[in-house]
């Protein structure tokens, strides 16, 4: 037992932290922003952006551009990979019981240990409940889903009954661990892996324990607050990939390949104007090779090439090539949209340096030989203006210019329109 002194003590503790969190950071349109959420995005930001004033700033943004984003977009069409991986929300009660194991662990064991007991008893599944539920065994699936009356069935097994401390007992059904699986771990369920069925339920309990002792200790309010603040950076990373921008450049978005299609000729001769030394291209070069039968030869002859000698003078000494005899002479290479091996190794060569040896590319059982070019002239041009590359290049940077745009108005709409008090009382 504790002596009544500490207990006094814990419990002014437990009230003054809690009276922190609920404490308002800023208040927008009137809702708060606790204190809490602050201080835990602050925990969670990179070094080099975590002053809390600069985690604010992102926190107020981010809650107003998420709302306008939600009323512009379906869950559908933020999040299209839903049905492989988690499920928006349980990614969110993941993520939130992760960050707070993260910012509070010892706080966490302590409070676990403290527990006056803990129970968890797992429920016999049967095999007839299995395949109402999952099918035959080893039936071929294109998915892991349930109808609606298998939905129902879940709901009614139970998996797993716990209790945590003087709480009262709460029964896992088979639903509420299936729906917080990705596909992966739906197809362990249809495959009827009862350990790792129950490996997951008990997840689920050390999830929901996380989640009810900050509820405990730090109220509703600021931990309903500190998960719409991760949702609302969910949301807003979702958007930004499905505008095509804060990502990988080669990724499909779904704004950007609507924005493409309604970009004019005109355009891409403006913007072809704008950007003509981005099309440079090598036109034509002249230029000589030496082919020699292995790699030894290759060297010598570019050691000979380093002292000086004329590169003519070398392709007739060493040379294989029938051209040896004019001196490796290729005459002029011409570039074009489909260049064989050797003409597009000289139309990459810069003027005026003998190449590295380069190994011809050849199938299984084949000699391969070696070859040493040497650029003579190299005429430069431009890609023509109604060219495919020209096209292709000029849309998506427009569009991709375009979406870009797009979002910041959004999002500047979306702080214009709000009434903002930052440092507001509780």
């Amino acid at each position: 037992m504790f002596p009544l002194r500490w207990i006094a003590v814990l419990l002014a503790c437990a009230l003054a932290c809690q009276a922190h969190a609920q404490a308002v950071a800023a208040r927008i349109d009137s809702a708060p922003l606790y204190r809490f959420t602050l201080d835990a995005m602050v925990r969670g930001a990179p070094p080099q952006q975590n002053s809390p004033a600069a985690v604010l700033d992102t926190l107020v943004a981010e809650r107003l551009l998420a709302a306008s984003l939600r009323k512009r977009y379906s869950a559908a069409q933020l999040y299209p990979g839903a049905g492989v991986g988690f499920a928006p929300d349980v990614a969110l009660d993941d993520r939130l019981a992760g960050a707070l194991r993260d910012m509070y662990a010892k706080e966490l064991d302590a409070a676990l240990r403290a527990l006056p007991g803990a129970i968890l008893d797992t429920y016999p599944v049967d095999a007839a409940q299995l395949e109402r539920l999952f099918g035959a065994p080893g039936k071929l699936r294109l998915d892991y889903t349930l109808d609606a009356a298998q939905t129902a069935l879940a709901g009614q097994v139970p998996l797993m009954r716990y209790v945590l401390g003087q709480a009262a007992p709460v029964t896992l059904s088979m639903h509420d661990v299936l729906r917080r699986q990705n596909v992966q771990g739906r197809m362990e369920f249809f495959s009827r892996n009862l350990d790792f069925m129950r490996q997951q339920a008990r997840a689920v309990v050390a999830g929901r324990f996380v989640l009810d002792w900050a509820r405990r200790r730090f109220g509703a309010g600021p931990l309903a607050d500190l998960r719409q603040a991760l949702a609302d950076q969910d949301d807003v990373r979702a958007a930004m990939a499905l505008y095509g921008i804060g990502g990988s450049a080669e990724a499909e978005s779904p704004v950007q390949a609507a924005l493409v299609r309604e970009v004019t000729e005109a355009e891409i001769k403006a913007w072809y104007a704008a950007h003509k030394e981005q099309f440079r291209t090598v036109e034509r070069v002249r230029a000589r090779h030496i082919r020699v039968p292995d790699e030894a030869t290759a060297s010598q002859v570019l050691a000979a090439a380093a002292k000086g000698e004329d590169f003519s003078q070398l392709a007739r000494r060493y040379s294989r090539a029938a051209d040896a005899g004019g001196g490796g002479n290729l005459g002029w290479v011409v570039q074009t949209t489909d260049p064989d091996w050797l003409s597009a190794l000289a139309l990459m060569q810069p003027e005026g340096k003998v190449s590295s040896p380069f190994r011809e590319a050849v199938g299984a059982g084949e000699t391969a030989s070696w070859e040493i070019l040497l650029v003579d002239r190299r005429i430069e041009g431009y890609h023509r203006a109604g060219s495919e590359t020209v096209r292709y290049l000029a849309r998506k940077a427009i569009a991709q210019a375009r979406a870009r745009s797009q979002f910041a108005a959004t999002r500047k709409q979306a702080l214009d329109a709000a009434v903002i008090e930052l440092g507001a009382a509780p």
